[in-house]
């Protein structure tokens, strides 16, 4: 009994184990269709928008923790 334990364990639970985990390849990727946008000439004060559509493409979310103006 004590040994088809042990062969239970040593067989079957890492296999479990590996099955629960990523995949080594699995990682977020983004896409952002529009890199640059040419604001042209403001006027001092004045307000202007501009949306960037950004989309992970990968298998695993997307964090993106810093933004910073160019």
């Amino acid at each position: 009994m004590g040994r088809r334990c042990f062969l239970f364990v040593l067989l079957f639970v890492p296999a479990l184990l590996a099955h629960s985990e990523v995949p080594a390849s699995a990682a977020p990727k983004i896409e952002v269709q529009e890199r640059v946008f040419d604001f042209k000439e403001m006027i001092e004060g004045q307000t202007i928008e501009h949306v960037y559509k950004v989309q992970n493409k990968g298998d695993q979310p997307l964090e993106i923790q810093r933004a910073k103006p160019g």
